[in-house]
């Protein structure tokens, strides 16, 4: 009488092995290079949700409100241009008009961001000129300290995303956001 096999042999488990590491081998960097874009598209949705909120807490108050680059101990404000990756701060402005510099006071913070991503690059800029702050004038526009007519942007990535996933943040002159790929929104 035959008996029933009722275990693998030892080539056909060395073979599903080997088709299982060749699928590893082949699914792994995938893997990883999606889980930076998302991190990035997260990065993205967390700055837009953060300018949204602030131009609704302008009108809400009927005050101005500023979001201001956080500096390194994420305690005050860091008002001079470049990188924002130490995170944002969003405060009710107490300053006497909008064209003086922005007055960060503790009692009037609203919110301050979460830790970006290790690797990431957010840069503020007015126009082609850096700068660490943006406000948003009572009635909820975009509040200019000059006679510039020049848009609020940040230019948003993160170190081994795929480049094309680059993003640019952009606040125009009535208030809204609008997200454009790359560093130039038309």
């Amino acid at each position: 009488m035959r008996r029933l096999q009722q275990a693998f042999t030892l080539i056909e488990l060395m073979i599903t092995i080997g088709i299982l590491a060749i699928v590893l081998a082949a699914a792994v960097p995938a893997l990883s290079q999606s889980v930076r874009n998302v991190r990035l598209s997260s990065l993205i949705n967390d700055l837009t949700t953060s300018v949204t909120y602030a131009r609704s807490e302008a009108v809400k108050r009927s005050r101005r409100v500023v979001i201001c680059r956080a500096n390194a101990t994420r305690d005050n404000c860091d008002y001079a241009g470049g990188n924002w990756s130490a995170g944002w701060l969003i405060f009710v402005d107490s300053a006497a008009s909008d064209t003086a510099p922005p007055v960060y006071g503790a009692a009037n913070l609203l919110r301050i961001s979460d830790v970006p991503p290790s690797g990431s690059t957010i840069t503020g800029r007015n126009g082609v000129t850096g700068r660490g702050w943006v406000r948003y004038s009572s009635i909820g526009t975009l509040a200019r300290a000059s006679a510039s007519t020049d848009v609020f942007s940040w230019d948003v990535s993160l170190a081994n995303a795929a480049a094309e996933r680059a993003r640019t943040v952009q606040i125009g002159l009535a208030g809204r956001t609008s997200i454009c790929k790359g560093t130039v929104c038309e």
